[in-house]
């Protein structure tokens, strides 16, 4: 007994053009249903990490402060340094795109804001900042990260 191949019964290799153009097709239509529905997740996650990144700075800030007697914020422009008043910091990165609002006034690059001991601004101190420390008439640090006109912030 003897078989052999015949080479009109032999599967086709490989996809066609119409395969191809179908595949496309198909993965277009089912991008127009469901990118619109995943984009605005992402600027919802956007918003829930500042506003978490907001209360982790003020955390941290007035946990310094009340743990080493003081503790100073300052924009460096690339994020928030917190400088205890014995020394110990903490850098916060920021992305480029968010500016920072503290007291909800602007707070610019190399500006300072200090805490006494019991986590209080402090009105009018002198800082190695080299702008000027801004002034502030509230008894609780407000801090927000502007992204696009829009603040998320948190207080302690």
């Amino acid at each position: 007994m003897r078989f052999e191949i015949n080479p009109k019964h032999q599967a086709e290799q490989g996809a066609t053009l119409i395969n191809l153009l179908l595949a496309i097709l198909i993965a277009a239509i089912l991008a127009s249903i469901f990118v619109p529905a995943i984009l605005p997740l992402g600027q919802e996650n956007q918003e829930a990490y500042l506003t978490r990144t907001a209360y982790k700075t003020l955390q941290e800030w007035t946990d310094l402060a009340v743990l080493q007697g003081g503790a100073t914020l300052e924009n460096t422009g690339k994020g928030l340094k917190i400088i205890g008043a014995q020394g110990k910091e903490y850098f916060i990165y920021l992305p480029p795109t968010v500016t920072v609002s503290l007291t909800w006034n602007a707070f610019p690059s190399g500006a300072c804001q200090s805490l006494d001991g019991n986590g209080v601004p402090i009105i009018n101190a002198t800082t190695d900042c080299s702008q000027p420390i801004l002034n502030s008439t509230n008894t609780v640090p407000l801090l927000a990260f502007c992204l696009q006109g829009v603040c998320y912030g948190a207080h302690s």
